[in-house]
């Protein structure tokens, strides 16, 4: 049996609500052992779901969510991983920042949710979700990829061109994103550009994030671990610009949906099709 040992009325302090469509959907702050960690919640009755934002972006991209007939019912843990809006480590951990963030949020789920749940995760959370859920083992009972790094190929638009440096100033970095990024007509892109600098409060955590991807990402450990899942595991794309490890899932048997009109951010592009898809996988999750 598992215990949570904080709660919102107690060890947990919420801060003023961003600005959301549900009064359910709200703000926290939670010191950790390894962290101090900021994200929202969903209240509800029904399973948990853990949402792993990627890389740039934060735990308002799940915010919508709530609205959702086929979500509301759920209880939403969105975390905002070490980096990115007020989250920050609070010790120095493990080179791998990968593998730091599966053993901080092993020890958030320990203490904060109770019994079985989902995991969500987009692009880097989506590859941090593949090693969590290895690790809850039995208490995970689906992760839905969306965008998840699992191949070197999904390096190629953010991840490997950070890598190749390590002494990157902040505008320099971002600088560099917002070139590369330039001219992208898939959909939700421009939409990544306009935020994801008021997101990113440690560009370094980006740096040392992407370095960890490409490793990880390189040898193709993480679609042999994804594959490996004992849990429901299933893949959600943007349809604009399909990632090449689509081709590998389908021979395999594993779920995969194609989101119209969206590219890597499906989540601003096409948010709709999105929860639609979600609220597919996760019912079927926690039917199996």
């Amino acid at each position: 049996m598992y215990h949570r040992h904080m709660h919102t009325s107690d060890a947990v302090s919420t801060y003023p609500r961003r600005t959301r469509k549900s009064e359910v959907w709200r703000s926290f702050e939670i010191e950790t052992s390894m962290a101090a960690l900021s994200g929202a919640r969903h209240e509800s009755s029904g399973p948990t779901v853990l949402f792993l934002h990627g890389l740039g972006s934060s735990s308002d991209d799940i915010a919508d969510a709530a609205e959702h007939p086929d979500l509301r019912t759920y209880r939403i843990e969105a975390i905002d991983l070490p980096g990115h809006r007020s989250s920050q480590w609070r010790t120095k951990n493990e080179p791998d920042s990968v593998l730091a963030c599966v053993e901080l949020l092993s020890e958030y789920v320990a203490d904060h949710i109770d019994g079985e749940l989902a995991i969500v995760g987009h692009s880097l959370g989506g590859a941090i979700g593949v090693l969590l859920a290895d690790r809850l083992g039995d208490r995970c009972r689906g992760l839905i990829d969306i965008e998840g790094n699992l191949i070197d190929a999904d390096c190629a638009a953010l991840s490997r061109p950070t890598a190749t440096r390590l002494d990157w100033e902040r505008d320099e970095l971002f600088q560099m994103i917002d070139e590369h990024l330039a001219g992208n007509p898939a959909g939700g892109t421009q939409a990544y550009l306009d935020r994801y600098r008021g997101n990113v409060t440690d560009h370094r955590e980006w740096v040392a994030y992407t370095r960890a991807l490409v490793d990880h990402s390189a040898d193709g450990s993480l679609l042999q671990q994804f594959m490996a899942l004992r849990c429901r595991r299933t893949y959600i794309y943007g349809a604009d610009d399909p990632p090449e490890v689509v081709e590998r899932l389908v021979p395999h048997g594993v779920p995969v949906t194609p989101i119209p009109e969206s590219g890597h951010w499906p989540m601003y592009a096409n948010p709709d099709d999105l929860h639609d898809a979600i609220a597919s996988d996760l019912r079927d999750a926690f039917a199996a």
